[in-house]
């Protein structure tokens, strides 16, 4: 875990610098060592052998065409699985950047955000697919956005061939696009998200999934237990922010926002459930422009300068958390320790 907090606190140094200068040399730096340090992981994440299996050639008429075509080619580079990671999270990295450039208004921030929410950054070095398909979800709202059709079905097009999940996002948000851009008051967001967390109280998902004779069985392989204080925390982040951000009343801001609660609702009713919860990682990713927007709403700097450190604070706790939970695994492959292929 001291790698990881040491990595984290490299990086937050490299892009606080490159705020101060406003130089944005030092943003890049900070893509370039994190793509460094994600791409060139070694035995690295819970599915690593599964991948290093599928570079292989074995169980790959289970994956998505376009994840296997690319396999092909890269294995045809170098016939070294190392090439498979770097390439994927080269890509998964920069189109996170690239969304969150367009996006939003504090690039390093955005960056910085996305590397401490466990279940994207952290999670990538196991979901890979998912992963890179999260990125080109959270671009292709950019185009939704912006109205451009064909640039959000061909990145549609693009995820959905990548990881199959990719499909319900895309089209989900396609079809209620119009209801995402409308500003809904705070009273529905509390009201939305209490019945989230009745959903988990009540452990309805569990119950459901029990009704049915022969996937009964699921409900208990599949399930987790997930902390109140967990359910808690991300219940109030979605009323904080939407709190917050309750005097802008632009499209831009209700997508993002509306997008968001869809995430929180998503990860509370269904935390017990984690193939579930994944699905959830595809709209909590607005965090990385939400959260900026509303530190850099404050007119004071003391105020900006305050809500960082309650933000980052927050966001720091997540994942030493997520940490700590992953050192008491019993799994050998894990996150924890992190190994690098060049330090075998």
């Amino acid at each position: 875990m001291t790698f990881y907090l040491l990595y984290y606190v490299i990086i937050a140094f490299v892009l606080t610098i490159g705020y101060i200068f406003k130089n944005k040399i030092f943003t890049y730096l900070s893509l370039l060592i994190i793509v460094l340090i994600s791409g060139f992981r070694y035995e690295v994440g819970y599915d690593y052998t599964n991948y290093v299996s599928f570079f292989l050639g074995y169980d790959l008429e289970y994956l998505e065409p376009l994840f296997v075509f690319i396999l092909i080619l890269l294995k045809n580079i170098w016939d070294d699985p190392q090439i498979m990671f770097f390439t994927f999270s080269l890509a998964t990295i920069l189109i996170t950047y690239k969304a969150i450039k367009k996006l939003g208004s504090s690039e390093r921030m955005g960056i910085m955000i996305y590397l401490l929410i466990p279940g994207l950054y952290l999670n990538s070095f196991s979901i890979v697919r998912q992963s890179i398909a999260i990125s080109l979800f959270f671009l292709g709202i950019f185009y939704l956005y912006e109205n451009k059709k064909i640039k959000y079905f061909t990145i549609g097009v693009i995820a959905i061939l990548l990881h199959f999940s990719a499909i319900i996002p895309f089209v989900f948000m396609w079809i209620f696009k119009k209801w995402f851009t409308k500003k809904l008051n705070i009273v529905f967001h509390f009201t939305f998200l209490s019945v989230a967390f009745i959903i988990a109280y009540l452990k309805l998902p569990k119950l459901f999934i029990g009704m049915f004779g022969k996937f009964s069985v699921y409900a208990e392989l599949l399930t987790i237990e997930t902390p109140i204080t967990k359910v808690l925390v991300m219940f109030f982040l979605g009323i904080i922010i939407v709190y917050f951000l309750r005097n802008k009343n632009d499209e831009k801001t209700n997508l993002l926002l509306n997008i968001l609660q869809i995430g929180i609702f998503i990860n509370i009713a269904f935390g017990e459930f984690p193939p579930v919860t994944r699905m959830g990682y595809y709209f909590v990713i607005t965090q990385t422009i939400l959260v900026p927007a509303i530190i850099f709403s404050f007119k004071y700097n003391y105020l900006k300068i305050l809500t960082l450190v309650l933000f980052m604070t927050y966001y720091s706790f997540i994942q030493i958390n997520a940490l700590k939970t992953d050192e008491k695994q019993p799994e050998t492959i894990k996150m924890t320790p992190y190994k690098n292929y060049f330090l075998q």
